[in-house]
């Protein structure tokens, strides 16, 4: 609904959105690696959605899904690597 909901309103998609960020955060690490794939890549073409709104959204479960992936791997007072090691571990890791 979030990222292939076309003609659905934005308000509804924005909400489908923050109920998958609101469901990560307390299910993420029980998620199978075969539907962590499949999340990972609905929300990537979100990123580029005409609608402020809705990428403001999808960024937010992106960004979610970097930080669990990323500070499970990153030695504490390393902030200066975070933006592009977050980035990068979005776009690289086998989810």
């Amino acid at each position: 609904m979030l990222t292939q909901g076309e003609g659905q309103p934005d308000d509804v998609r924005q909400t489908a959105g923050l109920l998958l960020k609101n469901n990560l955060k307390s299910g993420w690490q029980n998620t199978s690696m075969e539907y962590r794939a499949y999340i990972q890549r609905a929300l990537l073409p979100g990123l580029g959605h005409p609608s402020r709104f809705l990428r403001l959204t999808v960024g937010g479960a992106c960004s979610y899904l970097a930080v669990c992936s990323y500070c499970t791997s990153v030695p504490l007072h390393s902030h200066s690597l975070l933006v592009p090691g977050l980035a990068f571990r979005f776009l690289t890791v086998s989810w």
